[in-house]
């Protein structure tokens, strides 16, 4: 039984990295098709030119060149389907991820410091009422002690009788 299990997950391991190297190779491929189609594009513009000598190789030469323009801004555009390799396809689903991360941390920093910004104004307005209370405070007790210092400078009538 041991030994059926290990053969089973020994194939399983050995399927998936034959899955790897196969998507490895692809993505190569993939990755060198470009080239190898302008260097065949090449090939066939050289061998025309010797065929139709230098007036005809003018006209294909501008062919290439647009057609190269096209193909450039078909794959910048972002609106062909073919398959792009995993790390491509990675790459691109990270950057996606980043920006709505990023939008999702400023909308929070945002509400963060508008909470913040409200608590300060709230601060300010209770240290504006407090120093207002310590100023009536503050001149009650000045009151109070000019009252005490007229009371204490008036000459006692007891006194005064003796």
């Amino acid at each position: 039984l041991l030994f059926v299990v290990y053969t089973l997950f020994n194939l399983i391991i050995m399927l998936n990295l034959l899955i790897a190297i196969i998507s490895d190779t692809f993505e190569r491929v993939q990755d060198s098709a470009i080239n190898a189609r302008n260097y065949e594009l090449l090939q066939l513009v050289l061998e025309y030119r010797q065929l139709v000598g230098d007036h005809g190789f003018k006209r294909v030469f501008l062919w290439v060149i647009s057609a190269r323009n096209e193909e450039e801004e078909y794959d910048n555009d972002g609106s062909h389907h073919e398959w792009n390799g995993r790390i491509k396809e990675i790459s691109r689903l990270i950057s996606h991820s980043q920006r709505e991360v990023k939008q999702h941390v400023q909308q929070k920093i945002d509400q963060k410091v508008d909470s913040i910004k409200k608590d300060v104004k709230d601060v300010r307005e209770e240290v504006t009422n407090v120093r207002q209370e310590v100023s009536k405070i503050e001149q009650g007790i000045l009151s109070q002690l000019k009252e005490i210092k007229t009371l204490l400078q008036k000459p006692d009538k007891s006194e005064e009788g003796k």
